[in-house]
């Protein structure tokens, strides 16, 4: 049986951009007791692993674990003749994440920005309007308002405008919610629409 097989490894984030940090990968072979293990290795490049059994063999349990992603496992038949490349994704782990850099109020979407700023009375920011209003929120209804505005810039209806379009004024921000004043149109939009 030999042991000339080679696995490279590309570690992408959900956006496919490589990792840029070191990870522990460890291998367990299904067949012979050959288990070898490896740490800090730098994921910013293809990472190669060397002297690996193949054919019948060579099929292995790959276990990697990031410092801020959650950890991947997966199995991996070693090919005959030549290296087996594998790109593996990772998504972050979110019990790892220690701070958010959020974009500055002028680097939002126009449409958020407009309904920021057509939002006087929002509860517990009344009076703030704009950036007054995104400054003074918390990381977590900053964070809610940010994903709640990129799915509804993204849901579009068949003439071209989008959910955003259509909302007016917040009301009331919670993290995963928030409560706001639409056209009457929406309603009719979203059931003219359901099917696309």
């Amino acid at each position: 049986m030999a042991q000339n097989g080679k696995l490279k490894l590309e570690l992408v984030d959900v956006y496919g951009k490589r990792l840029q940090e070191n990870v522990d990968i460890s291998l367990r072979n299904l067949q012979t007791s050959d288990s070898p293990s490896f740490k800090k290795q730098d994921a910013s490049k293809f990472i190669s692993i060397p002297n690996l059994f193949t054919g019948s063999q060579g099929i292995y349990q790959v276990t990697i674990n990031p410092r801020s992603y959650n950890p991947v496992s997966r199995f991996v038949n070693i090919n005959t003749g030549g290296p087996t490349e594998i790109t593996m994704p990772f998504a972050v782990d979110i019990a790892k994440i220690v701070s958010v850099t959020f974009p500055s109020f002028p680097n939002l979407t126009k449409g958020l920005r407009t309904l920021l700023t057509n939002s006087p009375s929002v509860l517990g920011f009344e009076n703030k309007t704009g950036q007054a209003l995104y400054d003074a929120l918390d990381d977590i209804r900053r964070a809610g308002v940010l994903n709640i505005a990129r799915k509804c810039s993204a849901t579009r209806f068949d003439n071209g405008e989008s959910v955003l379009d259509r909302i007016r004024e917040i009301r009331e921000l919670r993290g995963d919610r928030f409560f706001a004043f639409v056209d009457k149109e929406l309603r009719e939009e979203v059931k003219h629409n359901v099917n696309s």
